[in-house]
């Protein structure tokens, strides 16, 4: 399970330390499977794992308090000879993939699409570019940015568990859709904005371009 949850992470995130978490629990599944699952038989049964028992029978074994080699024990005798320093560099990884997979879980209690913060600002701001773009003659848009922009949003919405249903289901939505307008017109308003008057337009333009806003990031100046 671990090893499918860093596919899902590894190439699907805008974010390079995403891929970064998944490389080291890649290489400690690839390189020590095998001790790994023993360890996971032996916590599960509480007997050893097939590794471990083969560690028991062979004719000699690895004193850590000595450093020397001992003959083998009588059978039934066995004790594990357990590096504890194995263990803690083991426990390290193993930790830091468990506390992964549950990162990579969707949020238990999640809130509707329509009163998600981030992404009701960010479509706020898009329509109040449109209209300043729209509106003032002298500023135009970034369409190339704005593409951009629309598929980070929907990589963010899918990233906080939000399924393409939803996410299309809420786009689609007339009333949310006045809502944001709703919003965006009041936005304009308070910022001196008049119908009809393209100067008040352009004023508000310019000041979202110097100020580098998210509407503003959309924007153009000729």
């Amino acid at each position: 399970m671990l090893l499918d949850v860093t596919k899902q992470v590894e190439g699907h995130t805008i974010c390079a330390l995403g891929d970064a978490a998944a490389w080291p629990i890649q290489g400690l599944i690839r390189n020590f499977r095998g001790e790994i699952e023993d360890r996971l038989i032996a916590k599960k049964t509480g007997r050893t794992g097939a590794l471990a028992a083969g560690m028991s029978m062979t004719a000699a074994y690895h004193d850590p308090r000595t450093g020397s080699c001992r003959a083998m024990r009588p059978a039934g005798d066995y004790v594990e000879a357990r590096d504890h320093r194995k263990d803690a560099v083991m426990k390290r990884p193993m930790l830091a993939a468990i506390a992964l997979a549950f990162l990579a879980l969707p949020a238990a209690a999640q809130v509707p699409l329509s009163q998600e913060a981030y992404i009701n600002d960010r479509l706020v701001q898009a329509r109040v570019a449109d209209m300043l773009r729209r509106g003032c003659p002298d500023i135009s848009a970034r369409m190339i940015r704005a593409f951009s922009e629309a598929r980070a949003l929907k990589r963010y919405a899918l990233d906080q568990g939000y399924s393409e249903t939803e996410i299309e289901t809420f786009l689609d939505s007339r009333e949310d859709r006045r809502r944001i307008y709703a919003e965006a017109d009041r936005y304009m308003v308070q910022n001196g904005v008049v119908n009809g008057q393209p100067e008040t337009f352009c004023r508000l333009g310019r000041d979202e371009i110097a100020r580098q806003t998210v509407a503003g990031s959309l924007l153009s100046a000729r």
